[in-house]
């Protein structure tokens, strides 16, 4: 018989986190009364997490840990968890618990109550709060949030965030490629395109608390990983974003052109439409439109995901039989 609840954490060097962790989150599985499994994924740590690991997996009998030597990043640990995970609902937490471990407790009784396929904690939503967080690295996550809500077209807050509570169905049914901290992005977009629903609940987020933040060090992968999923997932976005860019480009010159005439800065004769203005707008409507048209492969990759979905499926029965 399957466990109520699986939860998984990946762990990249997080001796400093480990006893603490494990403890926390044994703590809240244990108040909640269910059958669980807690899944550490060891990625490729260079410390003393795994032989901590081992050392503590003495005193908790559900703990299971799976462990490499490679570095395969967060969306690789995340990868194999989701694999290896039996639960009829998988958690994932961050392993500094920057989120409270009581927000499982919270994530699971919402998804039991509910008709959500995902659940998902936000420190931007009201009720929700981001505390001890560097000024931007906040700015820089609130701003990048809203952005690739937009894009994935579902109104939420948060996009990027590891506090979440799928129902196994929802994992089940994608193939993800995605190695890095991308993955979140590439889950949402992905479980949006096949009809999944999305609720938020308010969060508390904190600044690490022990351990060295990945941050500073992965800002510049992460931003190319996010650019490079973002245009292989919403082409349609760039170009229209390039269209009306190009047209507002044209419309603020033609403004300062005016201006100058007003401001008699620039003779009567000279005219305001000018070739370079007329070439922008073009441009940017050609682009614009072609982004209208390229809409339709939305469709496609739609349809795309829902044969892998059933193709999974399928290899999910041929293992169990």
């Amino acid at each position: 018989m399957s466990p109520k609840l699986s939860v998984i954490i990946p762990m990249y060097n997080e001796q400093e986190n480990v006893v603490n962790t494990l403890k926390k989150v044994s703590d809240v599985l244990y108040s909640m009364n269910i059958d669980y499994e807690l899944i550490i994924v060891n990625d490729g740590s260079t410390d003393n997490t795994l032989d901590l690991l081992k050392k503590e997996a003495e005193k908790y009998k559900r703990l299971r840990i799976i462990t490499y030597e490679k570095n395969r990043n967060l969306g690789g640990a995340l990868k194999i968890g989701f694999e290896k995970a039996k639960g009829d609902h998988i958690i994932t937490i961050d392993s500094d618990l920057s989120y409270d471990a009581k927000f499982i407790a919270d994530l699971y009784h919402e998804a039991e109550r509910s008709n959500y396929d995902i659940i998902q904690g936000s420190p931007y939503m009201k009720g929700g709060s981001a505390l001890g967080i560097p000024p931007l690295r906040l700015i820089i996550s609130k701003a990048s949030n809203r952005f690739f809500s937009y894009l994935i077209g579902v109104n939420i807050h948060t996009v990027t965030g590891m506090l979440r509570c799928y129902k196994k169905e929802v994992i089940d049914s994608l193939v993800l490629e995605s190695n890095g901290p991308e993955i979140m992005f590439e889950i949402l977009s992905k479980s949006v395109l096949l009809g999944f629903k999305i609720k938020e609940i308010p969060a508390i987020l904190k600044g690490r608390e022990r351990g060295i933040s990945k941050f500073q060090h992965q800002l510049k992968k992460v931003f190319s990983e996010y650019f490079s999923l973002l245009y292989s997932e919403k082409p349609i976005v760039f170009f229209k974003m390039l269209g009306i860019f190009l047209i507002i480009l044209a419309l603020i010159y033609s403004g300062i052109k005016i201006s100058w005439y007003a401001l008699g800065r620039v003779s009567l004769s000279e005219p305001v439409i000018t070739n370079p203005v007329i070439i922008l707008v073009l441009l940017g409507f050609l682009i614009f439109f072609f982004a209208i048209i390229i809409n339709q492969f939305t469709q496609l990759q739609k349809n795309l995901l829902i044969i892998q979905k059933q193709n999974k499926e399928l290899q999910i029965k041929l293992k169990e039989k």
